[in-house]
């Protein structure tokens, strides 16, 4: 089988499983067979995989058809250029947190902010990606698995982070104060999980899903809590689920000035920024 072949071959296999997807899929699985960049796999097209190569392929396929996410088979997610391990223990990192982290970091650097707060780091891509920034980063998760995920992506990527595992603002020392706090909270009502889709549903964390009975629990504590942890003047900065903009512009009225929401590609509200009351 040429690499050309390879790839045909793998995007008609994963045709109904990953729908649009499967082009984007069956490279991904070609170049991790083969080990080599996806930006250049375009120049091994004539090339011939070994046995060895081929059969990594076929199994690769296999399990996506099998439901399981892309990222989780080949052990890694690309999230602004970096490349960042993924597995079970945390979610995935997706384009439409990509938004929220690229705004964060052009805020820190028009504001000259200091330093930064993530709240549900996860896999730590978002902190990672601030920390990337140049400024000082503390990052939050209530489990320690994501936090031990997220801290291997902080060294791998090279930069520090504070880690510090529990409740939300329950995990900080003392007297914590920050320029900025993002967040990527759980926002999916819990009775709309259990009819996601299965590469969701069975293999990302239900913890990192769940945002109560209307989507909105975490919300609501962050805007509540949350005032305490910023300097006067800080911002805030979370994504947000399709929908959900009015419930969470108006959670933040209280206690924040400046609200502003930015959309995705799409056209759909994806982050709320807001601004500390003095």
């Amino acid at each position: 089988m040429t690499v050309a072949g390879a790839l045909r071959w793998a995007q008609e296999q994963l045709a109904q499983t990953a729908g649009g997807d499967a082009s984007t899929d069956a490279r991904l699985f070609v170049c991790a067979a083969m080990k080599t960049e996806r930006n250049r796999i375009l120049l091994r097209l004539g090339e011939t995989l070994r046995d060895e190569q081929e059969a990594a392929l076929r199994d690769m396929v296999c399990r996506r058809n099998a439901r399981i996410p892309a990222q989780h088979i080949v052990g890694n997610a690309q999230f602004l250029g970096n490349t960042f391990l993924c597995d079970e223990r945390a979610l995935i990192p997706r384009f439409d947190t990509e938004i929220l982290a690229q705004e964060a970091v052009r805020r820190i650097r028009v504001e000259g902010l200091r330093d930064a707060l993530d709240l549900c780091t996860g896999s730590g891509c978002i902190a990672v990606t601030i920390a990337q920034a140049g400024i000082s980063t503390t990052a939050v998760d209530c489990s320690g698995a994501a936090l031990a995920l997220a801290g291997e992506n902080a060294r791998r990527l090279g930069v520090q982070v504070r880690f510090f595992q529990g409740d939300l603002f329950g995990a900080l020392p003392p007297g914590s104060v920050f320029d900025m706090i993002v967040s990527n909270p759980p926002y999916i009502p819990s009775a709309d999980i259990d009819g996601l889709d299965p590469e969701v549903r069975d293999h990302e964390p239900r913890i990192a899903l769940d945002g109560g009975g209307d989507g909105l629990l975490f919300y609501r504590r962050i805007a509540r809590e949350g005032a305490a942890f910023l300097r006067p003047g800080g911002r805030m900065m979370l994504e947000m689920g399709e929908g959900q903009s009015p419930d969470v512009r108006a959670l933040f009225a209280e206690h924040y000035r400046e609200i502003e929401v930015i959309q995705d590609l799409r056209g759909i509200d994806r982050v709320i920024t807001a601004i500390r009351r003095r």
